[in-house]
């Protein structure tokens, strides 16, 4: 059996390290972002104090474009997460192929 050569040791490390860290990212830029979504939607749902109450049509409305909002926070952080995904399939399958 030839012996391993270090230097492909240690990049592979280096690859896999890497790997792990773009995920970790990943889940923490799409948790973030939810959570942001999340807050962005309670802020539409609490109406306003002052002296004028919103009318029932402008609640209506700010629920439905914090609704809107949440949505497309949490569609940003699916694509983000599936493009960081990609990449370390990419990787592991380079990896693979050495």
């Amino acid at each position: 059996m030839p012996a391993k050569k270090p230097k492909d040791n240690q990049e592979k490390k280096k690859r896999k390290i890497r790997s792990h860290h773009l995920e970790r990212s990943a889940i923490f830029l799409m948790i973030s972002l939810s959570v942001v979504g999340a807050i962005i939607f309670l802020a539409s749902l609490s109406i306003t104090s002052g002296s004028t109450a919103p009318t029932e049509i402008q609640v209506v409305q700010m629920r439905q474009s914090g609704i809107i909002l949440l949505l497309l926070i949490v569609l940003l952080a699916n694509i983000v997460q599936f493009v960081v995904l990609a990449r370390i399939y990419e990787q592991h399958e380079e990896d693979l192929a050495r």
